[in-house]
């Protein structure tokens, strides 16, 4: 493949804005400069820089953010700052074809998903998946005993609804780690009000095999293929890994 058509590809630049970029003597292969437009390259073997950024060849952009507290899942709002304003459009042009995956609540932080690939985005939130993801609560007030053995049993919420199995590790006082394969309207808050505590932050830390590790907050990273390999959803069990 052509370089620039590998970089418009990859960057959802067109061919045009690709070469100017590469005559710019942006554009690295392995760890020679390259500006030959026309330069030929494996696209699944090579490596190749923008500046000091890894370019990952595939059809989809996928991508980690530590999504701050204050901001809201959505790719525009007049009113608020979205997880989309996070994301520089000069490190990713595509942005504009992103979406979230899931949401979490403008007071929520910590690991959120945005994909252009709507396979991805199906696999990961709907409900017949069970995709497991983790938080960690702070909370306030006498947690009920039987809380752990409710949540194994689904949490009967306060109008009625009746949640699917779900883990609660007890970590003190006030901190908590649930464990979700759903993702209804404020769960876990819902769930913790229906075992006597209120819930003062909530941070996600993982979804699926994909944790958020030491991505400093309001950044954003590119996932690799085998990070996107990882995601599959796991078999169904009603057992929730500890």
């Amino acid at each position: 493949m052509r370089l620039d058509q590998y970089i418009a590809r990859v960057e959802g630049l067109t061919r045009n804005q690709a070469r100017k970029i590469i005559k710019r003597s942006q554009v690295r292969v392995e760890t020679e400069v390259v500006i030959d437009t026309g330069h030929h390259i494996d696209p699944r073997e090579a490596t190749v820089f923008i500046g000091e950024r890894q370019l990952t060849y595939g059809e989809h952009l996928t991508l980690m953010i530590h999504k701050p507290a204050g901001v809201v899942t959505a790719t525009r709002d007049r009113s608020h700052r979205t997880v989309l304003d996070l994301i520089a459009s000069r490190d990713y042009p595509r942005k504009r074809d992103l979406m979230c995956v899931g949401r979490l609540d403008k007071d929520t932080t910590g690991l959120l998903l945005l994909t252009t690939d709507g396979g991805l985005l199906q696999r990961l939130t709907h409900p017949r998946h069970g995709v497991l993801k983790r938080y960690l609560a702070r909370i306030e007030g006498p947690l009920a005993e039987d809380a752990q053995a409710r949540f194994a049993a689904g949490v009967e919420l306060r109008d009625g609804t009746i949640c699917r199995p779900a883990s609660l590790e007890v970590r003190g006082m006030s901190e908590v780690l649930v464990g979700l394969h759903e993702g209804r309207y404020h769960q876990v808050k819902r769930m913790l009000a229906a075992c006597g505590v209120r819930v003062t932050s909530l941070h996600r830390q993982s979804v699926g095999g994909l944790a958020l590790g030491a991505l400093p907050r309001g950044e954003t990273r590119q996932l690799t293929p085998e990070e996107v390999s990882a995601l599959s959803p796991p078999p169904k069990s009603t057992d929730m890994p500890q």
